[in-house]
Formats: structure tokens, C-alpha cells, sequence
């Protein structure tokens, strides 16, 4: 039997990535990024959570490094 090294599970990244994808609305929101970018509002329509509740998500999406945002201006 393999011993798993620190290094081999990338253990600074794995907590990081499950508490990204513990909630069900987060899971919700990376399906949906999966067709591509999108504004939070289009995301916030197409999975039925409210704007702030969105925002909210995609800060712990951003901090855990999961997605990257920018911003577009007119």
C-alpha cells in the first residue's frame, strides 16, 4: 500500500476546495460557471438565489480560489 505524502494530497488546497463545495448553492453556481463566464446577476437569475445571497457565495467562491472575478467597465 502507497503512503499519501503531504505534498502529494496538497493538503493547503483541499480545505479550501471543500468548503468552496460544502454548500448547496455554491455547488450550484460552479454547474452553472461550467457553460462559461457570467455576470453575477445571469448567475443569480439562472440558479434562483437572490443578488446579495449570490454575491455573498461568489466572495467565499473567490477567497477559497475557486473563481476569479473582474470587472467591466462601459
Amino acid at each position: 500500500m502507497t503512503k499519501m505524502t503531504a505534498a502529494a494530497l496538497d493538503l493547503p488546497i483541499l480545505p479550501k476546495f471543500c468548503r468552496g463545495m460544502a454548500d448547496p448553492s455554491r455547488l450550484a453556481i460552479m454547474t452553472r460557471l461550467r457553460d462559461g463566464e457570467q455576470t453575477s446577476g445571469e448567475i443569480a437569475t439562472r440558479t434562483g438565489l437572490s443578488a446579495s445571497n449570490t454575491s455573498r457565495h461568489l466572495a467565499c467562491l473567490r477567497e477559497c480560489g475557486l473563481v476569479e472575478s473582474r470587472q467591466e467597465w462601459r
